[in-house]
């Protein structure tokens, strides 16, 4: 374990321990305890602010882990006390909410024998051992309880949680800007279809039965190639049915590199709300990747 986070502490709390405690009945616990917790062979730092009482305690602890090591987490927990057949002082502590909640765990259930100055026992979770506290002097020498002294557990005193990392500011995008970063990608990431290629798509494309099939096959394609009103023609013009041919459509609208030859494909429309639904979709597809189409 970390030397820096409790070593002088200890050290600090056992010169100043009161003996008046054991000629008079523990009154409920007050301030800060820090201590030590084992979790899966780990042995990390904890710390309880006890409040009055009628109030919740808060617990914090660190995590073992890869990702975020000092990242502590914190939550309420509400303090039964009674004293068992052996006259001793009993706390048992249960979760309410959290306070800080870093993820990738649970909140502790602690069960523990408390002295004057000590509170030891046992965590009810799978994996997990024992703990053990001391109070701190933090009134009488303030160093005990001091970013020093404290570590990483310093930042959730006083029922504190730690703010989240302010987001960076996001660049506000006019329509132009919107428009020339989608033509630019584009251009960029496609390529025009060259005879060759074609070709192969179409062999592709008759080897699939159903549209469905071809409407995977040219999905992938589009990816990659932009095509010509003449190409995009002549794959619709293989399609059997008017469903089939929008449904193919939706997917080559947004591909088609020469958008002021788009009648090409407008043509192989055979019926007025056939034609009337591929314009929808040639316009919306367009649109979205900052294409233009020119009025008739």
């Amino acid at each position: 374990m970390n030397n820096y986070l409790y070593l002088f502490i200890l050290i600090l709390s056992a010169q100043i321990s009161s003996p008046a405690w054991a000629d008079s009945a523990l009154s409920f616990p007050k301030g800060v305890w820090v201590g030590e917790y084992t979790c899966r062979g780990n042995t990390m730092p904890l710390m309880i602010e006890f409040d009055t009482a009628d109030k919740p305690a808060s617990i914090s602890y660190l995590i073992k882990r890869k990702k975020n090591p000092k990242r502590p987490a914190k939550f309420h927990a509400n303090v039964e006390r009674f004293t068992n057949k052996k006259g001793e002082e009993i706390l048992i502590f249960k979760p309410r909410y959290w306070l800080n909640n870093p993820g990738q765990t649970s909140m502790l259930k602690l069960r523990g024998k408390y002295s004057a100055e000590k509170l030891e026992g046992n965590i009810k979770k799978k994996g997990c051992k024992k703990f053990n506290l001391q109070k701190l002097p933090c009134d009488d020498i303030p160093e005990a309880c001091s970013a020093t002294a404290l570590g990483p557990l310093f930042a959730l005193l006083g029922n504190g949680k730690i703010p989240a990392e302010p987001k960076k500011a996001k660049t506000a995008k006019t329509a132009a800007s919107a428009t020339s970063a989608i033509r630019a990608q584009n251009h960029v990431e496609r390529i025009p279809l060259g005879d060759h290629q074609f070709k192969s798509l179409l062999a592709q494309l008759k080897d699939q039965p159903f549209q469905k099939g071809q409407v995977v096959v040219l999905s992938r394609w589009t990816q990659q190639y932009k095509m010509t009103s003449l190409q995009v023609s002549t794959i619709l013009k293989m399609q059997r049915f008017q469903s089939d041919r929008l449904e193919v459509l939706k997917v080559l609208a947004g591909s088609v590199s020469d958008t002021e030859n788009i009648n090409t494909v407008l043509d192989v429309m055979r019926f007025r709300e056939e034609r009337k639904a591929a314009e929808q979709i040639i316009f919306q597809r367009t649109q979205k990747r900052g294409q233009s189409i020119p009025q008739y």
